[in-house]
């Protein structure tokens, strides 16, 4: 188990559930949203008053702009990466949903933190502004569930519209755990039964679902604020996990070798850049950025660099884009004065991300495209040679010339496409 201190952050619609664990739970909190970045600052100033500053942050997240202000806050004041799960963590799970890419990240990290606790399958039962309701399998197979409206969301719709209808002026959750065990004999007693077992019964149906879909022997794991009233109230969670969902944040760290989730943790990575026709380059460079569908990283050379005729001077800085998925990657270089010197895109193949870590193949054309200036096609020399040599067929050579001159033809598209806001500015 790893001895580094993590700050596990679950940012939900009522604010950031956190907790900080190092071979155990070491303290945890709740911090409700702001309109800034208070929150986050606030989470942020808790942490290095108990613990110091973490060596790692990871996260989930429903709500965006939360989201960016935590990421925002752990760089500036920590110079960490927040790890977001299901980008630059793993999930652990199969998903079996029809875009894996919408089921929410705190359903999936409920999920795998069940399943590492009930191998056989669970229900996950997390009762929070909604209430859902999901099934994972043996093997880790996410299969779906229900999505309701939580007892608080409900409720306050309800009275909203309800203009002769008057609601708890304190916790919900202490009001209706007040419900009487039968019929209601005045308004309130009403509301509070109805709501409450109500939502209790609601949650016994899907339950029962999830457990025709799994088995009999599948357990039903409960989290979120209001897990404990709707069990009084006989909806049947057989236990009760209040941090189910950073638990899956830990087993997902624990996924990722230590070295490789502290090194992206602070910010750095490794390229590996493999050739057909020469040896392997490594550059350890700085992160930006780090999701499933976009890398950048950010790499300052110590000395003067020179290809097909180009200088690039020392103290010179290239931003790299890499998007999994694709046949090219695209770096943008910048002198020691922050003046633009141009772009270098690189026909590749076999692009693989893994957390701390990138690698690829390149396939020797480059295209050059300078700050002034038309661009120009480089290594065509090169790929001949490596035809010769017989590292590369005739027929794939000739797909990459057609390839490069597509990309030529759609350039402006490209280039406009990192026009990214991550890049950092003179």
């Amino acid at each position: 188990m790893s001895t580094a201190l993590r700050l596990l952050v679950d940012i939900g619609n009522s604010g950031l559930h956190w907790g900080l664990d190092r071979r155990g739970w070491e303290h945890s909190g709740h911090e409700p949203h702001s309109e800034g970045p208070e929150a986050a600052v606030n989470v942020c100033r808790q942490v290095e008053q108990l613990s110091g500053v973490p060596d790692v942050v990871a996260y989930c997240s429903v709500v965006p702009s939360a989201e960016q202000h935590l990421m925002t806050v752990v760089r500036e004041r920590w110079g960490r990466l927040a790890l977001r799960y299901g980008d630059a963590l793993p999930t652990g799970l199969q998903i079996r949903y029809d875009d894996p890419t919408t089921v929410g990240d705190d359903r999936l990290a409920a999920a795998l933190a069940a399943w590492k606790l009930a191998p056989q399958g669970a229900v996950v039962v997390d009762c929070g502004t909604a209430i859902t309701v999901d099934a994972v399998g043996p093997g880790g197979v996410f299969l779906g569930g229900f999505i309701a409206p939580g007892v608080e969301a409900a409720a306050a719709s309800l009275l909203e519209r309800a203009a002769l209808l008057r609601g708890p002026s304190g916790d919900m959750r202490e009001w209706l755990g007040q419900a009487p065990a039968g019929l209601g004999r005045n308004t309130m007693d009403c509301l509070r039964a109805g709501i409450g077992r109500g939502h209790a019964g609601l949650v016994e149906r899907l339950v029962k679902e999830g457990l025709e879909a799994l088995g009999a022997d599948a357990a039903v794991i409960g989290c979120g604020r209001a897990a404990q009233v709707l069990r009084d109230l006989g909806a049947p969670i057989e236990q009760i996990r209040p941090h189910l969902v950073l638990d899956g944040l830990t087993a997902a760290c624990d996924l990722v070798e230590a070295n490789d989730l502290l090194m992206l943790a602070g910010g750095r990575a490794v390229e590996i850049k493999r050739h057909l026709n020469k040896p392997t380059e490594q550059y350890d460079c700085e992160v930006l950025r780090w999701s499933r569908d976009h890398v950048v990283l950010r790499y300052v050379t110590d000395r003067e660099v020179t290809f097909s005729g180009i200088v690039i001077r020392a103290g010179s800085e290239t931003i790299a884009h890499y998007w999994p998925g694709r046949d090219y990657i695209l770096w943008r270089f910048r002198g020691p004065d922050h003046a633009a010197v141009g772009h270098l895109l690189h026909l590749i193949e076999d692009l693989r991300v893994a957390p701390g870590r990138l690698e690829y193949c390149d396939m020797i054309l480059d295209l050059w495209v300078p700050s002034s200036g038309e661009p120009r096609v480089l290594d065509e020399k090169e790929l001949t040679a490596a035809v010769t040599d017989r590292k590369i067929s005739a027929a794939r050579a000739e797909q990459l010339r057609m390839r490069m001159r597509e990309i030529v033809a759609s350039l402006d598209t490209v280039l406009t496409e990192i026009a990214d806001p991550v890049e950092p500015g003179p």
